[in-house]
């Protein structure tokens, strides 16, 4: 798309203006791309302890009552929020068919946060507590900072997660994230 307008702008505004044209599209997109980050929806492969994007990885399975998440990139003030509102979607969409107990955020891509996206992962956190959902980050930087008592560092006690893996359950979830409106939205 954008060589596209770079070609068309400099074919009809003339070489100085097609590349200024070309140039400004590309800083709107890199904004864009900046606030929604990725976020992926991660399933552990049958057999394995091994969990990949589930829009990657067609048969996988999810583990009863936890929601394991990545997030694409470092978090701060213009991307926090849009974070914060997506993982509450994806719980609330979740709720008929797997209540979510355990929400795992997989942050390893997360390599800065600043204040206010720390201000905003307490938000969550504490939301997710007055819900009855327990919120873990699983490989964070060791440099991040975190929230007083976010309890983001502490892994969830072994015992606590369940370890079975229920093929019925994993095909409901399937269903109803195909069908929610936050999966086309992360899809586009």
């Amino acid at each position: 798309v954008l060589w596209v307008v770079a070609f068309v702008g400099t074919l009809f505004l003339g070489v100085l203006m097609g590349i200024a044209v070309a140039v400004g599209l590309s800083l709107v997109i890199v904004i864009y791309e900046s606030v929604r980050p990725q976020l992926t929806i991660l399933w552990r492969i049958p057999g394995t302890t091994i969990y990949r994007n589930m829009k990657q990885e067609s048969s996988g399975t999810f583990i009863p009552n936890v929601f394991i998440c990545r997030i694409g990139s470092s978090l701060y003030f213009a991307n926090a929020s849009f974070v914060k509102d997506m993982l509450l979607a994806y719980v609330n969409d979740l709720e008929d068919v797997n209540k979510t107990e355990y929400l795992i955020l997989e942050m390893t891509p997360v390599i800065s946060l600043d204040s206010t996206a720390v201000h905003i992962i307490q938000e969550s956190v504490d939301r997710m507590r007055s819900d009855h959902v327990r919120q873990e980050a699983a490989l964070p930087q060791p440099n991040l900072p975190t929230p007083a008592n976010a309890d983001l560092r502490k892994p969830a006690p072994p015992a606590t997660i369940p370890s079975m893996f229920r093929e019925k359950t994993a095909t409901k979830i399937n269903r109803v994230l195909l069908k929610t409106r936050v999966v086309r939205k992360v899809k586009a």
